[in-house]
């Protein structure tokens, strides 16, 4: 994956549960903001060629759901 990807809500889940099944945990995860509309945190992970990526995902919410979500990786330099 590029952290450029556009994906349907299926295939995000889908993304999600495979993660999740593979043992995934955040690493140095921290929230940058939180309010009744937004939730924008942040965490790290190493790819498979050892990279290490922030990886920054913000939330916006709608009758306390999530209705939209996007994230972006980038390397951590």
């Amino acid at each position: 994956m590029d952290g450029c990807d556009v994906k349907t809500l299926d295939e995000w889940l889908q993304g999600l549960k495979n993660e999740m099944d593979s043992g995934f945990e955040f690493n140095n995860l921290s929230c940058l903001f939180e309010n009744e509309d937004v939730i924008a945190y942040q965490h790290f992970l190493t790819d498979d060629n050892g990279i290490s990526h922030r990886v920054t995902n913000v939330m916006l919410l709608k009758d306390e759901k999530v209705y939209r979500a996007t994230g972006i990786r980038a390397p951590d330099h």
